[in-house]
């Protein structure tokens, strides 16, 4: 699935930036030349985004303003968020909080779960969020979310024999 969606949005590497958020918040955007700390404190251009701002700052130094970083910063972020919601639904599954059976015992199963995560993947929602750099604070909160999701789940797997207090699984 990783590899699907790696053809299916890889091309967004070889793209310009988007001439809209992308030119002011990235190209026109003087914080984003230097390493500076005055991006947690300035609201440029109108919008407080430090973490933002902190990776087109990386990216800028790393290769100038070659979108092909930008682009694959943003790939990279919805490719990992696709793994992640493969590990939430199958953890969720695993423990019987989706009705799809053991995962990985019933091909049912399994295919409930390939499709909703390719629902994920490849959704043409998803675009947007890949292919717009100046949206990649919504990849990163994607997986700022997903991944805390998962380990919960993973920690209440693991202590499935005594039911986890919090969920009650």
């Amino acid at each position: 699935l990783l590899l699907l969606t790696l053809i299916v949005f890889g091309q967004v590497v070889s793209f310009d930036f988007v001439d809209w958020d992308d030119t002011t918040l990235i190209l026109g955007n003087e914080l984003v030349k230097t390493f500076s700390p005055a991006i947690f404190w300035i609201f440029e251009p109108e919008l407080y985004a430090p973490l933002s701002l902190f990776t087109f700052q990386i990216e800028h130094a790393l290769a100038g303003f070659d979108p092909t970083i930008f682009h694959l910063t943003n790939l990279v972020l919805h490719l990992i968020n696709v793994f992640l919601v493969w590990k939430l639904l199958h953890a969720l599954a695993k423990s019987q909080i989706l009705p799809t059976g053991q995962a990985g015992t019933n091909r049912k199963s399994q295919i409930v779960l390939f499709v909703a995560v390719a629902l994920f993947a490849l959704h043409p929602l998803q675009s947007e969020a890949v292919a717009y750099r100046a949206l990649g604070n919504e990849c990163s909160a994607c997986r700022t979310q997903l991944q805390p999701d998962w380990q919960f789940c993973a920690h209440c797997e693991s202590r499935l024999a005594t039911a986890c207090p919090s969920c009650g699984v």
